[in-house]
């Protein structure tokens, strides 16, 4: 762990809900984050009084970290869980799974809010390309998310119920 914000500067404001680039750029990471003068900015239902509140950005060298556990050559990840199809849903649809060897899997579907709607253990499951179904003619109209568990990864798109 590494304090960014340690120094007298950094004392008197509050960092919250920082956000890091997904990309290295010209050997430097780069962040944004809310700061504020007054702490408590992130607690909802406090008596502390309005006050500024701004996005920063900021850049570190990456030589300030000691990279671990990178391969040299690290393969390209590839999302094994495809895009469901059709989406919008209108009864059934479907999603391949390719699985690099045997694992367990497990299909969950949740609403907006998080809540789990649906959970199907398709236990271990051969490798391979595995072809699933959904019934979303039980499911309302709405945005719902179907994540597929494959030994422990989560894997997560985006469903539309018509």
């Amino acid at each position: 762990m590494i304090d960014f914000n340690s120094g007298v500067f950094y004392l008197f404001y509050e960092y919250v809900y920082p956000s890091m680039a997904k990309y290295v750029r010209n050997n430097k990471l780069s962040f944004i984050y809310q700061t504020a003068s007054e702490p408590g900015s992130n607690i909802v239902d406090t008596s502390i009084p309005v006050h500024e509140c701004t996005i920063e950005y900021r850049e570190i060298p990456g030589s300030a970290f000691w990279p671990t556990g990178l391969e040299k050559n690290p393969a390209a990840r590839v999302n094994p869980v495809s895009q469901n199809f059709p989406n919008p849903v209108k009864g059934t649809t479907w999603f391949n799974v390719n699985l690099v060897s045997q694992a367990s899997v497990i299909v969950e579907v949740s609403n907006v809010m998080g809540q789990k709607i649906m959970s199907l253990d398709k236990g271990m499951v051969n490798a391979g390309l595995q072809k699933y179904a959904l019934d979303g003619s039980q499911l309302s109209s709405g945005v719902y998310f179907y994540t597929v568990k494959i030994d422990g990864e989560a894997y997560t798109h985006k469903m539309i119920v018509d």
